[in-house]
């Protein structure tokens, strides 16, 4: 459940710096986990956000590792017999 709600922390930072016009082009994604990885590869998984509750604080003893790659399959449009 931390882990859910760290990853909320650098969304909510991600979100702030786009609508400041802060974010790098680097920093990029579709989905939760490669914008997550990729503002991790921009800033570091040292780096917490400074309005992150200390319960969620992490540090080199408890870390917020790189999040994994994770690739999703990709989608195909339901048949109407599916569908049902």
């Amino acid at each position: 459940m931390r882990q859910e709600f760290r990853e909320l922390e650098l969304l909510d930072e991600i979100t702030k710096l786009r609508y400041e016009g802060e974010l790098p082009d680097c920093v990029e994604g579709n989905f939760r986990n490669p914008l997550i990885r990729s503002y991790q590869k921009w800033k570091g998984t040292d780096y917490v956000p400074s309005l992150t509750h200390p319960a969620l604080k992490w540090s080199v003893t408890d870390p917020l590792p790189l999040l994994p790659v994770v690739t999703d399959a990709p989608g195909k449009p339901l048949t109407e017999k599916e569908e049902r």
